[in-house]
């Protein structure tokens, strides 16, 4: 460029120039000359800031991947520091991360906890910014069941400014307990049911001592499968063990899934060993709720060990699941629901983006 500038004044002589008997101080072709060197100097210098625009947006955009990259990795892979942080009363010293961990020792990678998901809602702002994130790389999360009974999560949710050039989404597949951790037993029903325990009342697989104590009485409160009166119905009797006081913070209930059961002839019944009963209930609402029943057969004890019983077809086409259940007492009502208390597995969305 510097050449061709200097080639084209090689060809002009001032001294001609001041001459000229015409009285032109500048000739048509030094004008043309100039103009053509002007336009080539401004295209040059609007090259060199696009480029260096360019290079400072590549540069901006693979900064915000990988800080976004690194704070999903943070959040779904690892518990957070401390392991139980979602119970501490404050948000110092702690490093937020959602993957859940039994008894604070093992750790599940993508495998969300909803404590932790609820801690974290709850606190986004002292959990997030500069402890995930700087100050200048704003986020949004929410969590997307699969099963759509269950609405989205919105951990944190606020509008994009539309000055924002770049943005960054993050989408993960990741597993939620939800409220699993306050199921106290699942008893499935399935078209194998009789197969797989012709006397389910003895054989249940997480306790020896589940021998049901209506076994072997007389036709009205025997409970041996399949029945001697219903000969196509079989049961399923398990205990388990409360007290006052934790009947005075939880709830108990009995919930289905589906919900209602569908063409199925299904009851429950709830009593001792000491106070057995023979009515059976039917499943009139998909959560029933046990306390009242609980505390008339406690009778003032501070411990007591109950029993759960259903009767459930032999066979069935349509399987369904009956899940007892204990919640803290002002859980939302909008949660107490069979789906609520099992592993869901979830998309897990990441957004962020550079603030103004």
């Amino acid at each position: 460029m510097y050449f061709q500038i200097l080639s084209l004044l090689k060809k002009f002589n001032t001294q001609s120039i001041l001459n000229d008997s015409k009285g032109f101080i500048f000739s048509t072709d030094l004008l043309l000359s100039i103009i053509i060197i002007t336009v080539i100097i401004g295209i040059s210098a609007d090259a060199i800031d696009y480029s260096n625009g360019f290079m400072g947006d590549q540069n901006s955009r693979a900064i915000l991947e990988r800080c976004t990259l690194e704070a999903a990795d943070i959040l779904i892979k690892t518990p957070g520091s401390p392991d139980n942080w979602e119970v501490l009363p404050n948000c110092e010293g702690i490093s937020p991360g959602l993957a859940l961990n039994y008894n604070n020792s093992k750790s599940v990678s993508n495998t969300l906890s909803w404590e932790k998901i609820n801690n974290l809602t709850k606190n986004y702002d002292k959990l997030v910014e500069n402890k995930i994130f700087p100050k200048n790389i704003k986020s949004n999360i929410i969590i997307y069941p699969l099963d759509p009974r269950i609405k989205p999560i919105i951990i944190n949710e606020e509008p994009i400014s539309s000055k924002s050039a770049e943005i960054v989404v993050i989408n993960r597949t990741v597993q939620c307990n939800f409220l699993s951790n306050y199921t106290v037993i699942i008893m499935d029903w399935n078209k194998y049911k009789l197969n797989n325990s012709q006397n389910v009342s003895n054989t249940f697989k997480y306790s020896q001592s589940d021998i049901c104590p209506h076994q072997e009485l007389n036709d009205s409160l025997n409970h041996t499968s399949p029945t001697n009166t219903s000969p196509s119905k079989i049961w399923e009797c398990h205990h388990f063990n409360t007290s006052a006081d934790y009947l005075e913070k939880n709830d108990y209930y009995l919930l289905t899934d589906p919900s209602p059961i569908i063409g199925e002839s299904s009851y429950w019944s709830l009593d001792t060993a000491n106070n057995l009963s023979s009515v059976n209930n039917s499943f009139k609402s998909p959560n029933i709720k046990l306390n009242d029943e609980i505390k008339n057969l406690m009778e003032n004890k501070k411990n007591m060990t109950l029993w759960i019983h259903i009767i459930g077809p032999e066979s069935t086409i349509n399987s369904f699941k009956v899940y007892l259940v204990a919640v803290p007492k002002n859980t939302d009502f909008n949660y107490i629901k069979a789906e609520y208390f099992k592993f869901q597995t979830c998309n897990f969305i990441l957004k962020t983006w550079l603030s103004d």
